[in-house]
């Protein structure tokens, strides 16, 4: 049992562990600034990584379905742009043809033309067969083949003839 003195020094020395562990002009209980501002610091970065990680992932996302369309339609791309190429090579034949003078050099042109006009369609049929779900494909073939009839009806009995007339027929 402690004498009055002795218990006088320890209730002094219990204020006194009290109010060191309290920071001055903070209540007891409460949490000290810095660490509220380190706890909303660190949700602050953990929501900044969340954001950049759901947006990469959409990112990927993205480019993955970008690549397996360009993956799906490239064949389909590559032949219809033959097709145009060939069909473009045809009519500079076809104009190499009608500006010679002579018949001695056309069979090369003509030969060459129906070679390109060949190869067209082949392609434009590779062309049909990758995309037959499209729903441009049928419109796109519908005006091909207009397309290609009405040269074919106009151009090909022109190139059988022996002797014509550049400036008649050219234009």
């Amino acid at each position: 049992m402690l004498t009055g003195e002795y218990k006088t020094l320890a209730n002094a020395a219990a204020r006194v562990g009290n109010a060191t562990d309290a920071i001055p002009g903070q209540a007891r209980g409460q949490i000290p600034a810095y660490q509220k501002a380190a706890v909303i610091g660190c949700g602050l970065i953990l929501l900044i990584v969340a954001v950049v990680g759901v947006a990469y992932l959409n990112v990927l996302t993205t480019k993955r379905s970008a690549e397996r369309i360009a993956h799906q339609y490239q064949p389909a791309l590559e032949r219809l742009l033959g097709t145009e190429y060939d069909l473009h090579e045809a009519q500079v034949q076809l104009g190499n043809y009608f500006a010679m003078p002579t018949s001695v050099s056309r069979g090369t042109y003509v030969a060459r033309y129906r070679e390109h006009v060949e190869r067209a369609r082949k392609r434009f049929a590779e062309f049909q067969a990758l995309v037959p779900h499209a729903p441009e494909a049928g419109c796109l073939q519908a005006d091909y083949q207009a397309v290609l009839e009405n040269w074919m009806r106009v151009v090909e009995p022109l190139l059988d003839q022996e002797i014509l007339d550049p400036m008649q027929y050219g234009e």
